[in-house]
């Protein structure tokens, strides 16, 4: 039984949309000419649907790079593109964009950046792409979409569409390869993905290797900090010091030349370094997310802190203990268009607490906040207070509330190892729990590292001076 006729594109729009064919292997191209947009077109042959790919790969570097790669990292792409494929590719078809060669762009194949070099993953693409390209029966069509086409469309490829079209017209997004396959994260709203030699792989499952770089760094740029919270587990007071500026700018560049993706600023109050402008002007030229976690909700109130905190952040973790500071945050930030995670510790106040907590988040946007649960941490002042262990199961109850707005519910390692049972149900692709893998610590003020924050003080690793072979070797260690 064959499906004809239908047609489904990588993305809805005015102009083109390209779709995906099975087709019979006696099938004709169709306007073959580097330039793939508004003319209807067959790529049915294996050299068109590597004039296709070429196109693919011109259109990443200027639609979306603002045309900052070098003719050094082009002709780094041909060679990529000749190892790959084993065709020679000419230069003249990267120059004069889009005269030469071109993808439209609502049915261009976003090809993600290496995190560390900054450079298109051809090799990536292409182990999507070769699944079309070395398939016989396999084609790709386009054309105008607002008119009859007057050629037959064969059977539509609906897996190979679907798993191609998650990348269609995402901007900038970078990934790492690592052992088990690929790491893609998604710096406009953080998402990541991982995918395996056969797909995506279940995050709990995957089997990382002994020597592992972290996708987030959380670091401690200030022990500075004047509110006094009970449940504190690292103490910080108003008698704290401040990170060098030299120091966490250092840590920041060491960091990107590793390959990680994001670094989570905290303190003490992040909010209250002097230097964090700099600090965060920083890692975004270097192109590494920069979140923030405060509670400083005074200094929030400065449209000058919260301009910055937009421009240069791409989430901020705000600390609550209950309903009210909600409703403050929501007043303070009013017209702040990032994305606002609440962070709530479990364990300080009965369970019905938490709800009222996840009732109020759902009166924010789905757009705007998310909730991030993090587990009791016994250090510091914290170490004062007694836990309050959950019964039930306040894992599920919390989502199904979550699910009316579509809010996203995070949480760290220590709730998942607390509570081991509530997961049972929570798809695995979702979370991993193991310390100081997927994540490291550094105290700048310090100059340390470790697995976590919470971590005994014993636990924690000099950070060897001006030595980034050493650098990499401690952060890619199990501490």
């Amino acid at each position: 039984m064959e499906l004809i006729g239908k047609r489904q594109g990588f993305a809805t729009n005015s102009s083109s949309t390209h779709s995906i064919i099975f087709c019979p292997p006696d099938t004709s191209n169709l306007n073959i000419n580097n330039r793939y947009g508004f003319d209807p077109f067959i790529c049915a042959s294996r050299e068109a649907k590597i004039n296709y790919f070429v196109a693919t790969v011109v259109s990443n570097i200027y639609s979306y790079s603002d045309n900052k790669d070098s003719n050094e990292d082009i002709l780094y792409y041909i060679s990529e593109i000749y190892r790959l494929v084993r065709e020679k590719v000419p230069f003249s078809l990267f120059e004069g964009f889009p005269a030469n060669s071109y993808v439209d762009h609502q049915s261009c194949f976003s090809i993600p950046r290496d995190v560390a070099t900054n450079r298109l993953s051809i090799e990536f693409f292409y182990e999507l792409y070769s699944e079309i390209l070395d398939n016989d029966e396999c084609a790709i069509i386009g054309g105008n979409d607002n008119e009859e086409s007057t050629y037959d469309y064969g059977v539509l490829s609906t897996d190979l569409q679907l798993r191609y079209s998650e990348f269609i017209d995402r901007g900038n997004f970078l990934i790492r390869k690592e052992e088990f396959g690929y790491i893609l994260f998604f710096q406009d709203n953080g998402t990541k993905l991982y995918y395996g030699k056969s797909g995506k792989v279940p995050l709990a499952d995957i089997q990382l290797p002994k020597k592992y770089v972290p996708e987030l760094v959380d670091m401690t740029i200030t022990d500075y900090c004047s509110k006094g919270c009970k449940f504190c587990y690292r103490g910080c007071t108003a008698e704290g010091k401040h990170a060098s500026l030299y120091k966490v700018i250092t840590y920041i560049d060491e960091l990107k030349k590793a390959g990680v993706f994001e670094i989570a600023l905290g303190g003490g109050e992040p909010l209250q370094h002097p230097e964090l402008l700099k600090i965060l002007e920083h890692g975004y030229d270097k192109g590494i997310t920069m979140n923030l976690t405060t509670r400083d909700y005074e200094s929030l109130k400065s449209p000058i802190v919260r301009e910055v905190l937009q421009k240069y952040c791409g989430a901020i973790g705000i600390s609550v203990s209950n309903v009210n500071e909600m409703k403050k945050i929501r007043e303070i930030l009013d017209t702040l268009y990032f994305k606002v995670t609440y962070h709530y510790v479990l364990g300080l106040e009965p369970v019905e607490k938490l709800y009222d907590i996840v009732q109020e988040a759902i009166k924010d946007p789905p757009s705007v906040a998310s909730i991030l649960l993090l587990g009791f941490k016994p250090t510091g002042r914290a170490s004062d207070l007694d836990e309050i262990v959950y019964e039930e199961d306040f894992i599920n109850i919390t989502m199904n509330i979550l699910k009316k707005k579509y809010i996203k519910l995070g949480v760290d390692t220590a709730v998942i190892n607390r509570y081991p049972t509530y997961f049972t149900n929570v798809d695995p692709k979702l979370y991993y729990k193991h310390e100081g893998i997927i994540s490291k610590y550094i105290d700048a003020v310090a100059g340390t590292m470790g697995e976590s924050s919470f971590v005994s003080p014993e636990r924690m690793v000099k950070i060897p001076p001006y030595n980034n072979a050493k650098f990499i070797e401690l952060l890619s260690s199990r501490l």
